[in-house]
C-alpha cells in the first residue's frame, strides 16, 4: 500500500483507539466475526459537505462525519459513489488482538492461520453475492465505474474458537458472547486511487442472557449474516448514489 494509504489507515486507527481510550460506547457484532459493518454503513452519506473550522480534517483532506452510523468515518467532500456500478473487493487482511493465543493456548499456530483466511475468504463471497444481487459485479482490474474497497479486520477476538488441530473430540463450549472484531476500511476510485472514505468500527458478538454452545458452525453463521448486513448496507447506498444523481437536474 502507498505511504499516503498507510498514513490513512494509521490515522482512523489513531482516532479509533483514541475513542476507546475515551470511553466510548461498544457496539455488537455478531459472532465469531461481527465485523464491524463500517466502511459500508458510512456511505450512507452520499455526499460529504464541505470541511469547515469545527470539523476534523485529515491531513490527506478527508473531513470526520458527524452522527455517521460508524465509530469512525472519514469522507472526502462532495464524493458520490453514483459513477460506480462494479466493485473491486480484495479479501480483508485479519488479525487478531494482539493477546488473543496466549489466551487460548490450545490452539495452534496453523489454526490461527487457517482461522483468518476462513475469514476473510467468507467476507469475500459473501459480499460478492450480495453486490450481485444488486447488479454489482465483482471485477479484478480498474476501469472508469470501479469502486475500489480495501479492508482489514483487526482486534479479532473469539471466544469459543474451532480447535481442529487439537486431537480428540471437540469439547462442548458455553458463551454468552462469541466475540468481537474491528473493521477498518477505505473506498478507493480503482483508476485514480483517489481516497473517498475510510471508515472504522467496532461490534460484539450478539449477547444473550444464558449460555448458549458456541462452536464453528455457529460462529461461521453469525460472521456470514454479519458480513450479508454489511454487503446490503453497501450496494443499498450505491443504489441511492445513482438515485439522487438521476433526480439531479
Amino acid at each position: 500500500m502507498p505511504s499516503s494509504g498507510r498514513d490513512l489507515m494509521a490515522s482512523t486507527r489513531h482516532s479509533w483507539y483514541r475513542m476507546r481510550e475515551n470511553g466510548a460506547r461498544r457496539t455488537l457484532l455478531p459472532g465469531l466475526c461481527a465485523l464491524a459493518a463500517v466502511a459500508f454503513l458510512m456511505i450512507s452519506y452520499i455526499y460529504a459537505d464541505a470541511p469547515s473550522a469545527s470539523r476534523e480534517q485529515t491531513i490527506d483532506g478527508l473531513v470526520r462525519l458527524e452522527n455517521s452510523r460508524v465509530d469512525v468515518a472519514y469522507v472526502a467532500p462532495g464524493m458520490t459513489l453514483a459513477p460506480y456500478s462494479k466493485v473491486m473487493l480484495d479479501p480483508p487482511d485479519v488479525a487478531f488482538k494482539r493477546d488473543w493465543q496466549s489466551r487460548h493456548p490450545e490452539i495452534t499456530g496453523e489454526d490461527a492461520v487457517r482461522l483468518r483466511a476462513e475469514l476473510s475468504a467468507s467476507f469475500h463471497d459473501v459480499f460478492a453475492g450480495e453486490l450481485q444481487k444488486g447488479g454489482y459485479a465483482l471485477v479484478y482490474q480498474p476501469g472508469p465505474d470501479v469502486l475500489m474497497v480495501r479492508a482489514s479486520i483487526i482486534d479479532l477476538d473469539i471466544a469459543a474458537p474451532d480447535r481442529r488441530g487439537v486431537p480428540g473430540p471437540q469439547p462442548t463450549t458455553y458463551v454468552i458472547s462469541s466475540g468481537e472484531m474491528t473493521l477498518l476500511a477505505e473506498l478507493r476510485d480503482s483508476q485514480s486511487g483517489a481516497l473517498l472514505a475510510r471508515v472504522a468500527d467496532r461490534k460484539k458478538g450478539r449477547e444473550s442472557p444464558e449460555l448458549r454452545v458456541a462452536n464453528a458452525i455457529t460462529n461461521a453463521t453469525e460472521a456470514r449474516n454479519a458480513f450479508t448486513h454489511w454487503a446490503t448496507l453497501l450496494r443499498d447506498r450505491l443504489n441511492d448514489a445513482k438515485t439522487v444523481a438521476q433526480a439531479s437536474p
